[in-house]
């Protein structure tokens, strides 16, 4: 394997592992925060997952919505899941003919259901846990082919 193809498969890998840590991460303290959770701060996500500045941080952090939005489906957020899935499937499409039909599926899948108005509304206006169950359930359908298609056994 040519040592550009071994780089974009190991940065594809670590957008998506990146994206399915976030996503339940975000889930977890999605539900603490609606748990009524003394003192419930989104602040440490934001830190990890967020590029905001200060001021930016005092706005977003104690409206769930915005955070939502921004760690989930904000384009201009560098580390947002939309952003690490679209760098992934960038990733798999520059190495196509070096991956599986079925992996190159899975992640288009993947792209497409983040890309979905409906998991968008669910986000911003309805039930967040449901659409990050979705979005979770892409990832591990992910990470399950690249495990059966990729298995040196």
């Amino acid at each position: 394997m040519l040592s550009r193809v071994a780089d974009t498969v190991y940065w594809m890998g670590r957008y998506l592992e990146r994206t399915n840590g976030l996503l339940q991460a975000v889930r977890v303290n999605y539900i603490a925060s609606q748990d009524g959770v003394n003192k419930f701060s989104w602040r440490p996500l934001l830190l990890t997952y967020g590029h905001l500045s200060a001021h930016q941080m005092e706005e977003v952090e104690k409206d769930t919505a915005k955070v939502l939005d921004h760690l989930i489906l904000d384009k201009e957020n560098n580390a947002s899941a939309f952003n690490n899935i679209v760098q992934g499937r960038e990733n798999a499409r520059s190495i196509q003919d070096h991956i599986t039909k079925e992996v190159w599926q899975c992640l288009n899948n993947f792209y497409h259901s983040i890309r979905n108005d409906a998991i968008e509304r669910q986000i911003k206006f309805g039930d967040p846990v449901t659409a990050l169950d979705n979005l979770i359930k892409e990832g591990l359908l992910f990470n399950g082919t690249v495990k059966k298609h990729h298995d040196p056994r």
